[in-house]
């Protein structure tokens, strides 16, 4: 799975996809993972016109993605990265537009815009991440800050992001969820941090 903190490159491009047999599980764009996992076959590759355009899926919405540069450089950046398609493709994915404006990966929130999200669904499925899965989210955050918290410090947390509902803020997402917890949270100053270093 990919880090916390590298889930997009920059507004509305991906370095994950997902595909049909786990559209839920993000993987790490790369030419090797991308072949392995879609075996550069149909409905991932699809000849259009002159072209050889390949698609996988957006692990949070679901909808198709198209890869950039992938066999050949169509921008200066020459990275292989993903974008939303922003269609529909044949044998692969429809193409949702609710599912797509509610993406974490379409025009990503800044952690300091506050908005709140309106999608119940997705406000639980953060909320029960957190929830099932409190010493990963953790352990993540530590391993990006590179600080050990101590219980005391993760208890204050925890309440502050609750008594935030900071899970129904559309800056954070299922990828990014250790550093959104961490950044709608306060510590006290009389709470101890220990560093790793």
């Amino acid at each position: 799975m990919t880090s916390v903190h590298d889930a997009v490159n920059k507004e509305k491009d991906l370095n994950v996809f997902s595909t049909m047999d786990n559209p839920r599980y993000a993987v790490d764009l790369t030419e090797k993972n991308y072949n392995a996992k879609t075996s550069r076959k149909w409905p991932y590759v699809h000849h259009v016109n002159d072209e050889i355009k390949s698609y996988a899926l957006c692990p949070a919405c679901k909808n198709p993605v198209q890869l950039i540069n992938h066999n050949v450089s169509v921008t200066n950046a020459k990275i292989l990265y993903a974008r939303h398609a922003g269609k529909s493709v044949i044998g692969l994915a429809d193409h949702y537009q609710v599912e797509y404006e509610d993406c974490p990966f379409h025009n990503p929130e800044r952690f300091d815009s506050k908005t709140r999200r309106g999608n119940v669904a997705r406000n639980e499925e953060i909320r029960q991440l957190l929830l099932h899965h409190f010493h990963y989210v953790i352990s993540q955050l530590e391993s990006a800050t590179g600080v050990k918290y101590t219980n005391e410090v993760i208890e204050s947390m925890l309440m502050h992001f609750t008594a935030n509902r900071g899970y129904e803020y559309k800056a954070i997402s299922v990828y990014n969820l250790p550093l959104g917890f961490a950044y709608m949270t306060e510590i006290p100053r009389s709470v101890r941090v220990l560093g790793l270093g």
